[in-house]
């Protein structure tokens, strides 16, 4: 694998079967695949190579935000420097996997076994409303950081419309130039900071067994689990895009369920494993409908 090289204003790095190159000067994403991607390749050491680069670029649409912002605030290496001094070892692998898979056990085991209740006074519900907001804000952070530290930068932060319900948002496409392990990573650093808060309560849970504390460690198990999941746009989604270097995983996962169901397509592994992703999701997709409509009706009735 190439590692990122920089020619005239551009920076371009190489994935196994595509590239994206990065107009420094503009800030912009170019995904290269394909016959220019072949051509890329093989051309890219020659003196002259800026000059092509350019014409290629011209028939080309850059990546662009689709999403409709709230508000768009400028990042100012705010945390730059903090995201230097932080050991090595809190970005590693092993370790955030660790604590993912510990809170979404622990969490699991909690609500299995949970049989208690709790009246839900006022006090107690801006407890739980601030802290949900923690949990958004912290799960942001855990990105920011992990791009950082792969060495990319935080464009803007904010909030912007997901799903049509207004949220906070951290630009972090740039990580798009890292090599697959930051990619990856910066998309867990959120679930790796909700599962630190959660592993964190409960540790206090074992001193003051307290319902409070319980009905906390859940919100944070939640945000878990709902990101890690891959079958809605969220965290999920996008590590195993990345894991599996297929963008627009779902358009890709439709076309190869459909390819499968013709004799004649060849059946490969990777075609098998996005066929079934796509089989699940539109169960998954389909159970989410189902329930909304379930609640709504209920409520109208009642």
């Amino acid at each position: 694998m190439i590692d990122n090289i920089y020619i005239g204003n551009y920076e371009i790095h190489f994935s196994n079967n595509y590239g994206i190159v990065k107009d420094i000067n503009k800030s912009v994403y170019f995904r290269l695949s394909g016959m220019t991607y072949k051509y890329l390749c093989e051309h890219y050491y020659e003196d002259t190579f800026d000059r092509q680069l350019e014409k290629i670029l011209q028939n080309k649409y850059p990546y662009s935000h689709k999403d409709k912002f709230l508000l768009n605030i400028t990042y100012k290496h705010s945390f730059d420097s903090l995201a230097a001094c932080l050991p090595s070892f809190l970005f590693t692998y092993s370790l955030v996997c660790f604590v993912i898979l510990l809170m979404l056990v622990l969490g699991t085991v909690l609500m299995t076994f949970d049989t208690t209740t709790s009246s839900y006074n006022g006090i107690n519900f801006i407890i739980y409303i601030l802290f949900l907001i923690i949990n958004i804000v912290m799960h942001e952070f855990g990105h920011i950081l992990f791009c950082l530290n792969a060495g990319r930068e935080v464009k803007s932060y904010g909030f912007k419309f997901n799903y049509g319900v207004p949220m906070f948002y951290v630009d972090t496409s740039d990580i798009c130039m890292a090599q697959k392990k930051g990619r990856v990573l910066t998309s867990l650093g959120g679930i790796y900071f909700n599962s630190i808060i959660g592993l964190l309560l409960f540790i206090w849970y074992l001193f003051f067994e307290n319902i409070i504390i319980l009905r906390l460690i859940n919100i944070s198990y939640f945000f878990v689990l709902s990101n890690i999941l891959p079958f809605i746009k969220l965290d999920g989604y996008y590590i195993l895009s990345d894991i599996l270097e297929v963008n627009n995983l779902n358009k890709v996962a439709r076309n190869s369920f459909f390819n499968l169901l013709k004799r004649s397509s060849i059946r490969t592994f990777k075609k098998i494993l996005l066929s079934i992703y796509y089989i699940i999701s539109l169960i998954i997709i389909l159970l989410i409908c189902y329930t909304i409509i379930s609640k709504i009706y209920s409520w109208i009735i009642t």
